[in-house]
């Protein structure tokens, strides 16, 4: 009898061994298959800043060339100005009202007050003359000339009559192009008045009308 006891409790023992076995390899199943397909999501983590997201003010700072620059993020400071460099002056015209700024390579230029000529497309007799303001390069030699920048002052009735092409001020097809006015004049410069000489330093001098003011 006690030998048949020690078998049954043996046999119940296995028996109990191997159900937990079997479910043990059942739920590693049942994980394995269940959760195999589940994305795993990592926490989000937020971007340093880039400035991006700093509003400023919406005020702006002139440059010597006349165009403006904003400030930008994220510090707001004003963005650094393109094109002319430190050590460009001042020159005022009181006369007619108008300003320009020039680099130190022309100091010493020489100012000219000459004379436009335009006529009357549909009666060539007919002639109109205005001022033109020139500001001589000082760099200009006898072998060598340098762009001059020439400044038409026109009435502002002859500018509109130029405007709707019944005045012609040069044998170009094209009329000169505006850059300022003021209460009184229109200013412009002559039509192909850089590029068709042998002058050099033209791009400056462009540069130079860029800083045009009409006051």
């Amino acid at each position: 009898m006690i030998g048949g006891k020690r078998v049954s409790e043996k046999f119940g023992l296995t028996l109990i061994f191997s159900i937990m076995i079997v479910l043990a390899i059942l739920i590693f199943l049942y994980q394995y298959f269940a959760l195999k397909d589940i994305e795993v999501v990592q926490p989000l983590i937020a971007p340093e800043s880039t400035g991006a997201d700093v509003v400023c003010a919406m005020d702006t700072r002139q440059c010597p060339d006349g165009s403006f620059v904003s400030r930008i993020p994220p510090n707001c400071e004003f963005s650094a100005c393109l094109g002319l460099s430190e050590g460009w002056k001042d020159y005022k015209n009181e006369e007619y009202g108008f300003s320009l700024i020039f680099p130190e390579t022309w100091n010493g230029y020489t100012i000219e007050k000459q004379t436009w000529e335009g006529q009357l497309i549909s009666n060539t007799a007919k002639k109109y003359t205005g001022v033109k303001i020139v500001i001589k390069n000082p760099q200009t030699t006898a072998n060598q000339p340098w762009q001059d920048v020439p400044i038409m002052v026109i009435n502002k009735e002859v500018w509109k009559l130029i405007e709707e092409e019944k005045i012609a001020v040069s044998a170009a097809p094209i009329g000169p192009a505006k850059i300022g006015e003021n209460e009184k004049y229109i200013f412009a410069t002559p039509p192909r008045w850089y590029g068709f000489s042998d002058a050099i330093g033209s791009q400056e001098a462009i540069d130079i009308v860029k800083t045009f003011k009409a006051f």
